[in-house]
Parts: C-alpha cells; structure tokens; sequence
C-alpha cells in the first residue's frame, strides 16, 4: 500500500487525530475532570502500546542511546509543559477561539526555525510551499480575536504564548526521529514515559486530591485521550519520517480548527461566537493552503 510510505497521508491523519484529541480535551476539562489524573493514564496507555510496538517491531533505537534518551525525554518534557500552559491558559479565562489560533502560530515559527537552523532549503525554492504559507498565517491573522472575555488578563495570554512556545519546541525535538532514523515507538515511548513522571511529581507537589467522581472521569477519559494520542503522535512521526518538518509542521498546526469549528457546533464557551463568516473565511484559506503545501 504506497500510501503507507506518503507523508501527507500521515501528515493529514495526525492533524485530524490530533484536532479530535484537542476538542475532547477541552470538553473534558470544561467539565471538571481531574487534570493530572487524565494526564497520567494518557501517558501510560501511550507507553502501553509504544512499548508493545517496541517489543514486536526491530527498529534501530539509536546509535548514540544518550543523545536518543536526552532527545525523547525533552520532547516529552516539552508536550507536558505545553499542555500545562494551555490549559492554564484556559483556566484564566482565555476562550478557545482566541487560544488555538495563537497556537497555531506554532507552525510558521518551526517552518523559519527549520529553514534558517536546520536548512530545509527545498521548502524555500517551491512557491507554491512559500503561497501556502503565506495563506495558513492569513487564516491564523483572521481566526485571532483580541477581544477576551471579563477575567482573561495578560496572565491568560501568557500561558497561551507559552504553550505555543513549548509546542513548537516539542515539535523541533521530534525532528530527531527523521535525521537519526530511530525506532518511533522507542521515542514515543521515552517520551511518554518522561509524561507520566512529571504528570505524578506535579500530583505529589500540589498536594491535591480529586474527588471521586472527577478521579474515575479522569481515568475514562485517560484512557480515551491517551489512544487517540497514541495514533495522533505516530502518524506525526511517520510524517517527518517520510517528509520534510517545514510542511509537516505548517499542515499539522491546522488541527486547530477542528477544535474550533466543532466547539462552536457542539457547545457555546462564554463570549463564543457562533460559525460566523471569519471563521468560514479562515477554514477556506486553510484548505487551500493544505492543497498547495502537498
């Protein structure tokens, strides 16, 4: 099956996945579900099966196993802090319609840090990449909406540049995977395991117990999060595998919207607005940027 071996086929599948993963996430947290408790069983069903794939597959896990460790556990490291970050961020009022579309501004700044650091120079030499570039940050400008509602200060903007940040960096981390040929499943499963680690010393270090309800939520919900983790990250890596970071990045952050379309269909946050037309224009604009960055 040739499309096994295409990155866009992955690149799309871990945006949708990914996208998915993000909305039932923020439903869920909305709900009350006990954050860290989800984050733990998320992480752990990721390195379930990462370690099942590690078992069965023959893979090569790295020549240079420090520099694999060190690489992983920060790429693991980095998804943690930026989903911290994002949720705060949530929690300190910032809605989502203004939260994912700064997210999503994560993308460009790994297409100018793989152009300018790695030298990912083909990206560059194909207008038809630097156009659809050009329209996904014109769907970001459209999406953003500096109107915050009553309680989302500069402290909610700041978690939400912050998780842009660490997500971009959790991004550049698994550029490992490509230059190295690693084993993905040994990198997802460092990587999730580094998760669960921190997820428990945060637990301990608040000294916060969830009640029961939202305890036995957060090991449902984990559980469900944590399989669609679990695909999402793979198809990622499989993606910068067969591709180049600079695209796979620009598509992947379109997961965004999905989020963002669906949560106003389903349910209204605060000061939500419904599917208006910026919001038409802006998934438009993704799509044809999707379309010229294949």
């Amino acid at each position: 099956m040739d499309f096994l071996g295409n990155w866009f086929f992955w690149a799309i599948s871990s945006t949708i996945l990914f996208g998915i993963h993000a909305l039932l996430y923020l439903k869920l947290i909305n709900d009350g579900v006990d954050r860290l408790t989800t984050q733990v069983v998320l992480a752990g069903i990721v390195s379930f099966f990462a370690a099942i794939a590690v078992a069965l597959g023959e893979g090569n896990i790295a020549d240079d196993l420090t520099g694999f460790l060190l690489v992983s556990a920060l790429q693991g490291a980095l998804f943690f802090a930026s989903t911290a970050t994002r949720l705060d961020a949530l929690q300190s009022g910032v809605p989502s319609h203004v939260l994912f579309p700064l997210l999503k501004i994560s993308g460009p700044l790994v297409v100018l840090i793989s152009v300018i650091v790695f030298q990912e120079e083909t990206f560059l030499k194909s207008p038809q990449n630097i156009t659809g570039m050009i329209i996904t940050l014109g769907a970001t400008w459209v999406l953003v909406q500096w109107r915050p509602t009553k309680g989302a200060g500069n402290r909610g903007i700041q978690f939400a540049l912050l998780a842009m940040l660490f997500g971009a960096g959790a991004i550049l981390a698994s550029r490992y995977v490509y230059v190295n040929d690693v084993d993905i499943f040994a990198f997802m499963l460092v990587s999730s395991l580094t998760q669960v680690l921190l997820a428990i010393v945060f637990m301990i270090v608040s000294g916060k117990r969830a009640n029961v309800v939202s305890f036995r939520s957060g090991l449902q919900s984990g559980f469900i999060l944590g399989v669609l983790s679990f695909a999402g990250f793979a198809s990622f890596l499989l993606a910068i595998r067969y591709g180049d970071l600079a695209r796979v990045a620009a598509i992947n952050t379109l997961y965004v919207l999905i989020p963002i379309i669906l949560a106003t269909i389903l349910y209204r946050e605060t000061g939500q607005e419904g599917f208006t037309f910026r919001k038409q224009v802006a998934v438009i604009l993704s799509l044809v940027g999707v379309i010229l960055l294949k």
